[in-house]
């Protein structure tokens, strides 16, 4: 059976010119091209790219074959314990590169870890390798030649990621068409059209596609022979999963007639070509149960991952990394169809890429915690022209799906829970947004960063030496000396030598600094085993008196505790003391005094004798 095959380029964009984004896209539309059903027929050849993989590509157990060209940014690992086919599928569209071509093309390295990896079955492909290809006894190329550590091995293939990027873009920002429907409804999805119009665009959660956890029917209904259909996929997790297609009252049945010689039907064909499932702000995206995905597949998401557990019928680019197969799937391929639709393009529109930037000191946010916001973007009216949320973790970036030029957007995160769910000294200080708006510009996304900073709530302590001597008998220059012990949660914070000596009088004693908010410190007094006067036993000390007992220290306070020392003299206190000045009335004998008082005079003590002052030593304020 012959089969006339018109060469299909990967999805690609022309350069904007300038035009309004708020209009309809421009695209052009290949009319009349026709891969045939999946069969095993002979070879036709196309050099397009079929799959385009901006990550690390990991195929498993179950994972067969992925026809056409495939480009991985990162590195390939094949670990299917069978063959795993690149560039010729046994059974597929039987559309593969041209003989001798390059089929596999990597930034990383290419490594099988078991089965075989066949490159250009019986033609010839070649390998290109930004790594190494290893081990070689595991690899067959039928000819081709493998080449690696190439500095530079997308260069013939520069915009294409891009390219993709853009194309999602422009289909998330078109509208639904009126009266268009989505309907899920046991096991069904309808996209039901308006039955006019060439583009038929629905918009569906793909928590929703995914709610019933098996795979569905597809029907589309209401949409012309021929017509372009886009579904926009909402939401940062999909799962999509068709068990079987139908179009227009009719199955789709994507395998050919038993009877070769009987035309192709080419509804399959036909509608594979025209359908595209587009995931503009997925992460997390899982494809089917071992069944037949119909449509070509955007994944525009840098940080996604999408697990493969179907095999696809059209073009797949996911711009992260893609995981295909797991026990116990089989028979997985990539078969490569095109898409009708290229050269779409949006004129003068660019995006915001929101970067989440966390600074963690002491390390106690869990790491991988997600953080969430939203974005708003209105035009010079004030008119909202998109609004979104995101999630992200530290290190993670969101894209926004493209907007015109001159937008103004203004970002906004959600309050986040505390850093440490088991210590409330941490905090968050407020968020730091850059730039508080971001004027959309053409091409390049521009950058805003939503910066997180945790700060530990932290206070000091110190304490303050008071002596009360109403009878004016202590050196002044006499040091205290003590302990003190500082405790957050169980933990002993106490900094090293935990002591402290003083005179009273002296300035505040800073004993501790930067301790947690919720610190309780406490403070002892060593026994003082020198009395007051030495040689005058009726002085004593009286207990310390410390104050407050313990304190917990607040966030950016100094928490104080003052010991006080008093002297007293239980015989003769100070409120019934007889001063000096009352003794001549007395009647007694004066002479006696005098001497005494010159003794002490010679002793150096004379004030104790014929004066008294209260006196209480504390800091002088």
């Amino acid at each position: 059976m012959s089969i006339a095959v018109v060469a299909a380029p990967a999805l690609s964009l022309a350069p904007a010119s300038p035009a309004s984004a708020a209009g309809p896209a421009l695209c052009a539309v290949t009319p009349g091209l026709v891969y045939p059903n999946l069969d095993d027929e002979a070879l036709q050849y196309d050099s397009a790219v079929n799959v385009m993989i901006g990550g690390d590509f990991g195929a498993q157990v179950g994972a067969a074959e992925a026809e056409g060209v495939v480009l991985v940014g990162g590195s390939a690992t094949f670990d299917t314990t069978k063959h795993y086919s690149v560039g010729v599928a046994g059974v597929g569209s039987r559309v593969a590169p041209p003989p001798g071509s390059d089929m596999l093309v990597t930034g990383g390295d290419v490594t099988v870890a078991s089965g075989m990896l066949d490159v250009g079955s019986l033609i010839g492909g070649n390998i290109v390798s930004g790594g190494v290809v290893s081990p070689r006894a595991s690899v067959e190329t039928s000819g081709g030649t493998i080449t690696e550590n190439v500095a530079d091995p997308f260069a013939p293939y520069a915009g294409t990621l891009q390219d993709y990027s853009d194309l999602s873009d422009i289909y998330t920002a078109m509208s639904p068409n009126a009266g268009g429907t989505v309907t899920i409804t046991g096991w069904d999805v309808t996209f039901r059209g308006d039955g006019t119009t060439n583009r038929q665009v629905f918009a569906v959660s793909g928590t929703d596609l995914g709610a019933l956890g098996a795979t569905k029917t597809m029907v589309f209904d209401n949409i012309p022979a021929g017509t372009i259909v886009i579904v926009n996929v909402t939401g940062p997790t999909a799962v999509v999963g068709a068990n079987s297609f139908v179009f227009g009252g009719q199955s789709i049945n994507p395998a050919n007639p038993v009877d070769h010689s009987l035309p192709i039907d080419p509804l399959f064909s036909n509608f594979t070509q025209s359908l595209l499932w587009n995931f503009p702000t997925a992460v997390d995206v899982t494809l089917g149960d071992e069944d037949q995905l119909l449509g070509s597949i955007l994944i525009p998401q840098p940080t996604s991952t999408t697990t493969v557990k179907t095999s696809t019928n059209g073009r797949f680019y996911a711009a992260g990394d893609v995981v295909m197969g797991g026990t116990p799937l089989a028979g997985l391929e990539f078969h490569s169809y095109p898409f009708r639709e290229t050269s779409c393009r949006f004129a003068a529109v660019g995006s915001v890429s929101i970067s989440k930037t966390l600074d963690d000191p002491d390390a106690v946010v869990t790491a991988g915690r997600m953080f969430a916001g939203g974005y708003t973007c209105v035009d010079a009216s004030g008119s909202t022209v998109q609004s979104g949320s995101w999630t992200l973790a530290a290190g993670q970036t969101f894209v926004t799906p493209s907007m015109p030029q001159g937008s103004s957007c203004v970002v906004t995160e959600n309050t986040p829970a505390p850093p440490s769910a088991t210590d409330a000294s941490y905090r968050w200080q407020p968020a730091v947004i850059s730039p508080a708006a971001a004027v959309v510009q053409a091409g390049t996304p521009v950058p805003v960063t939503v910066h997180n900073a945790v700060l530990r709530a932290v206070g000091d302590l110190e304490m303050i030496k008071v002596l009360d001597d109403p009878y004016d008998v202590v050196d002044l220059s006499r040091i205290y000396t003590g302990t003190f012990a500082c405790s957050y949660l169980g933990v002993d914070l106490t900094p090293a030598p935990g002591t402290w000596a003083e005179r009273a009088g002296a300035a505040p004693v800073r004993l501790a600094t930067g301790l947690p908010a919720g610190t309780v410190c406490t403070l002892t007094e060593n026994p003082i085993l020198v009395p007051p006067l030495p040689g005058f036993p009726q002085y004593h000390w009286a207990a310390p008196q410390i104050s407050p007992a313990s304190v917990t220290i607040v966030e950016n306070t100094v928490a104080r505790i003052v010991v006080t020392n008093i002297v007293e003299d239980p015989i003769d206190p100070p409120a019934t003391q007889t001063p000096v000045a009352l003794l001549a009335n007395t009647g007694a004998e004066t002479t006696g005094p005098l001497l005494v008082a010159a003794v002490m005079v010679l002793l150096g003590l004379g004030g104790l004798a014929v004066k008294r002052r209260n006196r209480r030593i504390t800091q002088k304020r």
